[in-house]
């Protein structure tokens, strides 16, 4: 038991470090784009509300990967990085800490839920870090970053390693110093934890009735069942991509809805809400290539929206002038160079392709990895998710109750690679609620629920309206949120086209569920007038406004929390098909024999070497090479004509030598 409460607050003393570090630099970097009073607004920088300390915090990580990212150019990410980027982060929260005294205020119901929510994450999170793809090329690619440059040709030793996912970085820095070979138990907690606080902050606007934006709030709400499924995978534990991935979509998507719907913002806020948006929508790009076109769909609405309200007079201040519109346009176009340009550049040097595993940007450089060796991996990304998953799902169930279900599926090939034309479609949408109950079944079952609710609430509200006896429906989020909606709708048909992998799909499913909820809750739920109280609005530019009753309130939030239920029942019956494991397990973690954390899995490797003499490891089971040797290729087959580029130096990296 010492061990166990030693491992979990190792893990919440790491978290309370890295959030705090990446909010000062979120802080500098706002400060940078116009605090301090410049620009004829000096009351912008006398404070700072919750809303927008929660876009410092992604602010701050969309900084420190494009530090990361330059830095690996040169030098390995090590222990100069990690000390630079502490350094800087923590001069940004002592530089700024009155203005974070005033902010952090919660109440002590809202501090009490935290706490505990913060202690639940954190006993999940020392499990056991044994999530495929981790163990397939997530902690060999942390290795690779930690001991070396960004080494040329990395994707002839194994193509997965030059899967080129931004977020490792900052898994690098977290698996360094006292967390050596730990990162799995921090990084990805490090980033939930900021939203579920939150999400504690709306519910307590939405039941104190001091919502400036309710609609906004409902949206947080909505994403609790989403959060739940994060904290009850593996993702919790393990250093995977996904999560960072949907977390940075909610975000972008609400500040994009905040600005829409707020009415008195001067042109330093404007200016800043643009950069940050934008600089979120490159930082997804650098995440990982699937979420490209949700990216530069939201990238194109949120720099039309800026133009759009700058361009129209405020209360309180004069049009932006067309020079300053300029400007604003061309910081948010440097911003996101500065996060996109390094990223495709890293492409290229790991594999030969700027937007790898895409072939389309193939310079001519030696190390560029085969098409034919490419293809397995992009079969692997589109075919599998297609009907290989399936295919999988069907065989796997045949020997549990659910035998039936799997013979249901049935699909008409015995592997991935007979796929023709259309004929995945059907085992594909019959195998969802197993393989995507959480990312798909469940937040579409939500949105067609809160759209029938809302459609009938707005033709009540309507009828009233005619007969005088009720007010007229309200204006909201469903006007502010036409643009991410198109954006969602066409990454969702472009994702069923390309590949349709339930991972993919939650960065636009469950915003999708949450913008369609909050407009039916505002619109239908009874107003209570607007409290005495509100600084928050006050401190943020916009105009109070009317909040929803604190009986639609509670019942919004109940409703999200029961959604937890059938996301538990869910995981909990995977684990048992998968493990055998009691439904329990989901919900306490016992401690490791690793000082209280779990160990990932320890395998035995065998040797092939190529016919350059190049040795490498590779495993005697399976295809996961987890913390292995750093010469580790567990892609099959193995390439005998791989060699270094130059012999003996792993710096310089790798060649497929086809003569």
């Amino acid at each position: 038991m010492l061990e166990l409460i030693s491992a979990m607050a190792i893990v919440l003393s790491t978290w309370a470090l890295w959030i705090a570090t990446l909010i000062g630099w979120g802080l500098i970097v706002r400060r940078a784009l116009g605090g301090r009073g410049r620009w004829g607004w000096p009351g912008w920088w006398g404070g700072i509300e919750g809303d927008e300390l929660h876009t410092c915090f992604w602010l701050g990580f969309a900084s420190v990967v494009a530090l990361l990212q330059l830095w690996h150019l040169a030098r390995p990410i090590d222990h100069l990085a990690m000390t630079l980027v502490l350094a800087v982060g923590i001069v940004g929260v002592i530089a700024h800490g009155r203005v974070l005294a005033r902010a952090l205020t919660p109440t002590p119901a809202v501090a009490a839920t935290l706490a505990l929510v913060a202690l639940w994450l954190a006993n999940r999170a020392i499990g056991p870090g044994d999530a495929h793809d981790s163990g397939l090329y997530h902690y060999a690619t942390l290795q690779w970053q930690a001991a070396y440059p960004i080494v040329p040709g990395l994707a002839n030793l194994m193509p997965t390693l030059a899967l080129n996912h931004a977020g490792l970085l900052y898994a690098t820095l977290l698996d360094l110093g006292p967390w050596h070979e730990r990162a799995q138990h921090f990084v990805n907690g490090s980033l939930l934890l900021p939203v579920v606080a939150r999400v504690a902050v709306a519910a307590q606007r939405l039941v104190r009735a001091r919502s400036p934006r309710p609609a906004l709030d409902v949206y947080y709400i909505i994403l609790i069942p989403m959060l739940a499924g994060v904290a009850f995978s593996k993702a919790i534990s393990s250093p995977t991509t996904d999560p960072a991935i949907g977390l940075v979509s909610f975000v972008v998507i609400a500040e994009l809805l905040r600005l829409a719907m707020s009415t008195d913002w001067p042109q330093p806020r404007l200016r800043f809400a643009v950069v940050s948006i934008t600089a979120l929508c490159a930082l997804l790009v650098c995440l990982k290539l699937s979420a490209a076109i949700l990216a530069l769909g939201l990238w194109i609405v949120a720099v039309a929206l800026y133009l759009r309200r700058s361009s129209t007079p405020a209360t309180a201040a004069s049009p932006t002038s067309a020079r300053t519109r300029v400007a604003t346009l061309a910081l948010v176009v440097i911003v996101s160079t500065l996060l996109v340009g390094p990223w495709m550049a890293r492409n290229v040097i790991l594999s030969g392709y700027a937007m790898y595993p895409s072939t389309v940007i193939a310079p001519p450089v030696d190390w560029r990895l085969p098409e034919d060796r490419l293809q397995p991996l992009t079969d692997a990304i589109h075919m599998h998710v297609k009907g290989g998953l399936a295919l999988w799902i069907s065989e796997r169930v045949q020997s549990t109750p659910l035998a039936w279900y799997g013979d249901l599926i049935d699909p008409p090939y015995t592997s991935r690679d007979q796929i023709e034309g259309w004929e995945w479609v059907r085992p594909w949408a019959i195998a969802l609620p197993v393989s995507s109950f959480v990312q798909v079944v469940l937040p579409a079952g939500v949105a067609l629920v809160a759209g029938v609710v809302g459609l009938v609430g707005v033709l009540r509200r309507w009828r009233g309206r005619r007969t005088g006896d009720d007010e007229p429906p309200r204006p909201g989020i469903l006007r502010a949120a036409t643009g991410p909606l198109v954006v969602i709708a066409v990454a969702l048909v472009a994702w069923f086209l390309l590949g349709p992998g339930p991972r993919y799909a939650w960065p636009m499913t469950w915003p999708l569920a949450a913008i369609v909820t909050a407009a039916a809750v505002v619109a239908t739920a009874r107003r209570s007038p607007p409290a005495a109280d509100h600084t928050d609005a006050v401190a943020s530019g916009d105009l109070p406004g009317h909040a929803i009753s604190r009986r639609a309130a509670v019942a919004t939030i109940a409703f999200a929390l029961a959604l937890v239920l059938p996301v538990y029942a869910y995981r909990a019956g995977v684990e048992w098909v998968q493990r055998d494991e009691p439904p329990w397990a989901l919900l306490v973690q016992g401690p490791g024999d690793d000082d209280g954390f779990h160990r990932i899995p320890e395998i035995e490797y065998d040797t092939f070497t190529t016919r350059h003499g190049l040795t490498l490891a590779t495993p005697v089971a399976g295809v996961r090479c987890w913390r292995g040797p750093l010469l580790c290729a567990a892609w099959l087959p193995l390439e005998s004509d791989l060699r270094l580029r130059r012999p003996g130096e792993l710096r310089y990296g790798f060649v497929t030598d086809r003569e």
